[in-house]
């Protein structure tokens, strides 16, 4: 039977050990004690943690002006109150259960199929997995916040809200999924690819987004999403 102890406990052992001929501390009946620096088993704490479940947070910088695609030519116009979706996806949400298929990190999905997936009831997750910044009063999910307006009328720049994720981070199917409701002139939700953090373990507990309004573009009447670099 072999037991593992710091190089503390080692120098606390009692007489009754003795140094066998390949260095290692043993006792009348056999049993070997090893030694463990204190750096592995900081190494192996640091593995588990990534490697598990654990609370995160988000924190969403928005630029002055977002969701103006329903009238991004005019300069007066401060444009629409964003509904932000948060979605965290675990493995076990696609066992015995093909409805959530579509959530799959691989899948090509777009703000637009999951806003009309929601609406149609075609998700089956937990609504403490899926975390909405809405003014609406009844919402599947669990409301953490008022919708965005942007920095300039808001008089910040970001927003930020906390994720305890359950699942294996460093899963091939673990994923947190960033949904904005970008709207365009004919107030239909945009084709807009989700920021996507996949898999979670791979990035720091402070995650980052940015939403923003590019005036000059033409894709998505000038709104997106991105992932910033950054956190800890």
């Amino acid at each position: 039977m072999t037991r593992m102890v710091s190089t503390r406990q080692r120098m606390l052992v009692s007489r009754d050990w003795m140094t066998d001929s390949r260095g290692r501390m043993v006792n009348a009946r056999g049993r070997i004690y090893r030694v463990v620096s204190t750096g592995a088993i900081l190494a192996v704490l640091f593995a588990v943690t990534l490697s598990t479940g654990c609370t995160r947070e988000l924190i969403i910088r928005q630029d002055p002006l977002i969701n103006t695609g329903m009238n991004r030519y005019d300069e007066q116009f401060l444009g629409e109150p964003l509904e932000v979706t948060v979605v965290c996806v675990y493995p076990n949400d696609f066992k015995d259960n093909d409805v959530n298929y579509w959530l799959l990190p691989d899948a090509e999905l777009t703000s637009e199929t999951f806003y009309e997936k929601r609406r149609s009831r075609e998700i089956k997750l937990p609504p403490d997995q899926i975390l909405v910044f809405t003014n609406d009063r009844d919402v599947y999910g669990k409301k953490v916040g008022k919708r965005l307006q942007g920095a300039r009328i808001e008089g910040r720049a970001e927003r930020s809200v906390k994720i305890a994720f359950k699942g294996p981070a460093s899963h091939k199917n673990s994923v947190i999924y960033v949904f904005p409701k970008f709207i365009g002139p004919d107030g239909k939700v945009l084709q807009v690819a989700p920021a996507k953090f996949h898999p979670p373990g791979k990035y720091p507990s402070t995650l980052r987004v940015h939403i923003g309004f590019d005036r000059g573009s033409d894709e998505n009447y000038g709104q997106y999403i991105e992932i910033e670099k950054g956190g800890k």
